[in-house]
């Protein structure tokens, strides 16, 4: 099966009815990580309010379908777009917007360092398949495929050292959907395993001494627990694959403006982020 299979024509999901469900699940799960996890998950003794925590928890696995969404649109939109290059401006224009809104939203200061918002992330995806696309079409014993090869692995590097939303974990699963683009089952099956494997390796990378305080104060079990529970989060993910499975290949009518979804992102951060600092 293929994700453009002539008999989804007419039906299904359009290019654009993926994005605004994926906007959706974006600022479900924004709810939660802004307002949520900010103002009320812990009351004012450092203490779990649980009920708030598992309204919380509900928002943001919720919230795990909209990246595989926007990281299956990118790859369309990479196939079928006539100016790669000025797509390519695009994404960085909006990271460069987005970034204040971002450190707002998650902070509360206009600097935040310590993460890079998602547009970095589509940016460097859309860079590494570009790289791919060059190295899968250069003959075998030309040295500009190792010079593809290495740019890729460096992709994947600048990702995870800019602490870019999602790092090098989403950079690979950009690369999975473009690489098993029409697979249909094996797409679907390779995505989900990087789903869940890759955002635990990711996890243990961006918190190592708390994962080294777990091995020597709890043991290996508890570590391990903890590992496969970073991994279970995100592979929440996988609900997106029904969205993705009913996608016709049609791109859809575009509500306002192509730009939709780049404006959204930073303007919804940036009310998110206000609103949690008036509380």
């Amino acid at each position: 099966m293929e994700l453009t299979a002539e008999n989804h024509r007419g039906r299904g999901f359009t290019g654009t009815d993926l994005k605004l469900a994926a906007m959706a699940f974006m600022f479900i799960d924004h709810i939660g990580a802004i307002i949520l996890e900010r103002c009320f998950v812990f009351t004012q003794t450092g203490e779990i309010n649980s009920s708030v925590y598992a309204v919380d928890m509900i928002l943001r696995l919720l919230g795990r379908i909209a990246f595989p969404i926007f990281c299956f649109l990118l790859v369309e939109g990479f196939v079928h777009t006539r100016n790669r290059k000025k797509y390519l401006r695009s994404l960085l224009i909006f990271s460069v917007i987005s970034e204040i809104p971002f450190n707002i939203a998650l902070s509360g200061s206009i600097f935040f360092p310590q993460n890079q918002n998602v547009f970095f992330t589509l940016s460097i995806g859309l860079i590494a398949m570009e790289l791919y696309e060059r190295l899968f079409n250069t003959e075998k014993g030309d040295k500009k495929r190792l010079a593809y090869a290495f740019g890729i692995a460096a992709c994947l590097l600048v990702a995870q050292l800019l602490r870019a939303d999602y790092g090098f974990f989403g950079v690979a699963l950009i690369l999975i959907f473009y690489v098993l683009r029409g697979s249909g089952a094996r797409l679907f099956f390779v995505a989900g395993v990087w789903l869940f494997i890759g955002s635990a390796i990711l996890n243990t990378l961006l918190y190592p001494v708390e994962y080294m305080y777990l091995l020597r104060n709890y043991g290996f079990s508890d570590t391990l627990f903890a590992f496969l529970s970073a991994g279970i989060t995100e592979a929440f993910g996988i609900l997106s694959f029904g969205f993705l499975a009913k996608y016709n290949g049609e791109r859809g009518a575009l509500p306002f403006s192509k730009y939709l979804f780049y404006i959204f992102y930073p303007v919804h951060l940036f009310i998110l982020g206000i609103i949690a600092g008036l509380i």
